[in-house]
This record gives C-alpha cells, structure tokens and sequence, in this order.
C-alpha cells in the first residue's frame, strides 16, 4: 500500500471529446486492467459525470496544483471546489475515504508497531490536506493490536485546555493497555513545537498513572510524518 509515489509529467490538455477520452480510459482498463491507467486518466474518470466537457483538462489542473495523486485525494473539500464542482470534490474526497479505509484494514491485521509504514501511510490518507490541527488517538489492547482511532479534538492543541481530562476519561472506558498520539500540522512544519512537546510529556505522564503507555507522538506535516520518540521527546 506504500509504494513510492511517481512524479507525474503533465501533458498539455487533449483536444478529444469528452466522452471518447472516458471511452478510451474505460477500454484500457478493461484490457489491460485499471492499474495501468496514467494519474491524469485516473481521475479524469473520477470527475467525468460532474465535468463531462473538460474531465481531462481539470484533472492535469489539478494534478498540477497538488502535485500529486495522493495530494489531490488527500487536499480539503474547499481546495478542491477552486477547481472542480463541489459534486466532483466530494467524489474524490470519498475516493481518498476509501484509502484510508483500506490501510485502516491493514492496521487491524496485527500489532500495530509492527506497521510503521502503514501507519504513516494511515494517517496521511487520514489527516493530511487539513486547514485546522486535528489531535487523534490510536487505542491499542495488550497485544498491541488497535482498538479504535479516534479524533480527541479538532483545532489547535495549545488551546485544548480539556484535552488531557477527555483523553484520561476514554482510556478507562475503552480500556486501552497503551496508545499512539497523533496530529498534523497543516503549516507542513515538520518540527514538533515547544507546546507539543509540553502537551505530550504532560499526557505520557498522565497516562502512566492510569497505566496506559504512549508509545509514540506522530506529527503529520503534509507528506512526511515525525516521530517524537525517535527524537528523544517522550
């Protein structure tokens, strides 16, 4: 699931109707199976009952403003209507839902530290392309196998002065063994900030008492996800 991403040569706009070009998308994929299909036409098939004059054309665009496929899936509802209809937006946006649902399936199949890149693949898919910071909780059992993800509040975590008081409350009630913390930075600032690191030692340190361990604080800064452990800052 976490092949390495291709850089995608845009090619000026086809000139051929509509219709034909989702003909010929339709036709290869049949043939020769969907996997063989160029990003461009990929989602060009994604938009085409919303935009059946230009697909084509508007999905080079938008390929070309989020650089990628998986910028383009995983980019906000609101960025996507500056090119697309909100119809479209929302197709796509359930395309990337569908992602994550399928790495979220991978996660469950075992200890979950032992899918790192899953994980992070899982949280991009998750959190990248948001406007606001989104602080989330993955609940793990004894055996580390995940218990349920869940968003404990969206927005800025320097001011989510009830934060550590909601995430005590739901490790007793889930009865989570341990957990991993995650949230993103829509500034695609990879590094953790001063209220990070505090927020997380006075959580880690909270959730000792109640015998929950955190393994790890991931920060999602568009394509590249930080691991505070790794760095010494638990």
């Amino acid at each position: 699931m976490s092949g390495a991403v291709t850089t995608l040569h845009v090619v000026p706009p086809s000139d051929a109707p509509a219709a034909s070009v989702l003909d010929d998308v339709r036709a290869q994929a049949m043939v020769h199976g969907p996997e063989t299909l160029s990003d461009r036409q990929a989602l060009t098939a994604l938009i085409c009952n919303h935009h059946p004059a230009n697909a084509s054309q508007l999905a080079a665009r938008l390929l070309w403003r989020f650089r990628h496929f998986p910028g383009v899936l995983a980019a906000s509802h609101a960025a996507l209507t500056a090119t697309v209809s909100p119809p479209a937006a929302t197709d796509i946006k359930l395309a990337g839902d569908m992602a994550r649902r399928l790495l979220l399936a991978e996660l469950t199949q075992g200890p979950l530290l032992n899918r790192s890149s899953v994980l992070a693949d899982y949280l991009k898919a998750s959190m990248k392309g948001r406007s606001t910071e989104a602080f989330r909780v993955l609940w793990l059992d004894a055996r580390l196998h995940l218990i349920a993800d869940e968003t404990m509040w969206d927005g800025t975590i320097q001011h989510a002065p009830v934060l550590e008081r909601e995430v005590y409350r739901r490790a007793l009630e889930i009865g989570a063994a341990s957990c991993v913390i995650a949230h993103c930075h829509p500034s695609y600032d990879v590094s953790p900030s001063r209220a990070d690191i505090d927020k997380t030692r006075q959580l880690v340190d909270g959730l000792r008492v109640l015998g929950v361990k955190v393994h790890d604080h991931l920060i999602v800064a568009g394509q590249v996800v930080t691991s505070m452990a790794a760095q010494g800052l638990l």
